[in-house]
């Protein structure tokens, strides 16, 4: 299932580096930025007039990239730029050498620093970008979630990675689950489920069909789509009730495979 509610939210913060979190692929790598000199007969170096061009055209690419981002703005792609140009540098970027650790530490500074350039319309469209997705039935539950959030938090807040990372956000989803709840399109969340617990192994259809019905029995369509439930006891629950329908598993792993809504792995609002 796509990713909904506070994963589109990370999307409309620090995830919006454009090479750093999926949207835009990076853009090449800029040349070392070594201003032109003169000579010896008086002319310009080449090479070094070549790199400030080289490096003009990577800048106007990651910004056009930047623009075509789920959420996104002018001041914020500069401001996005800027704080990418801290953490890397030119020959870093040219020999393509972007690791993980910068990466994070890039992330890290556009959130801190150009949130607060990303005017609300852009903060709320990649929110909805991500909670509705391709089905046009969360439109509702989409909706309800954004007020709800925005009661609690401002859009520069819900803009950043910082903040929908903290405990202040965490605590907060299980009560806009529980506010929108009625509005999540029980279909949606139940195949969104089944698909992602048979996802690992398609002959647990049958378990992961049966494991709904169990959790639905103590757990919202919106909690179990959420992954906002008394997990331990709902999966001991689906253990004893749908043991036996589990393909070739090890006893004592009713538990979804990865990725199926309530594990670790699943997406969430």
């Amino acid at each position: 299932m796509a990713c909904r509610g506070a994963a589109a939210i990370a999307l409309a913060g620090g995830a919006l580096l454009c090479f750093a979190c999926g949207g835009a692929s990076p853009p090449p790598a800029p040349a070392p930025t070594t201003p032109a000199t003169e000579t010896m007969d008086g002319g310009v170096d080449a090479s070094a007039s070549a790199a400030a061009v080289d490096l003009e055209a990577e800048h106007k690419q990651f910004i056009t990239s930047c623009g075509n981002s789920a959420v996104s703005s002018a001041d914020y792609c500069e401001c996005a730029w800027g704080e990418t140009r801290k953490v890397f540098s030119d020959e870093e970027l040219s020999e393509n050498r972007t690791d993980a650790r910068k990466l994070e530490q890039a992330r890290a500074k556009i959130s801190s620093s150009c949130a607060s350039k990303l005017p609300e319309d852009a903060v709320k469209q990649g929110f909805f970008s991500g909670c509705v997705a391709d089905k046009p039935e969360m439109q509702p539950y989409c909706d309800c979630s954004w007020n709800e959030y925005r009661k609690k938090f401002s859009a520069t807040e819900l803009a950043s990675a910082d903040v929908v990372s903290d405990e202040r956000f965490l605590s907060t989803r299980a009560d806009v689950v529980k506010a929108c709840s009625a509005k999540m399109p029980e279909q949606v969340a139940r195949d969104g489920f089944v698909k992602g617990c048979s996802a690992n192994e398609p002959r647990a259809e049958a378990f992961c069909a049966c494991a709904w019905k169990e959790l639905r029995k103590t757990s919202s369509a919106a909690e179990i789509e959420a992954g906002t439930f008394d997990k331990r006891a709902a999966i001991s629950k689906a253990d004893k009730a749908c043991g036996k329908l589990k393909p070739s598993m090890k006893p004592g792993t009713a538990t979804p495979p990865a990725g199926a809504p309530g594990t670790s792995g699943a997406q969430s609002k």
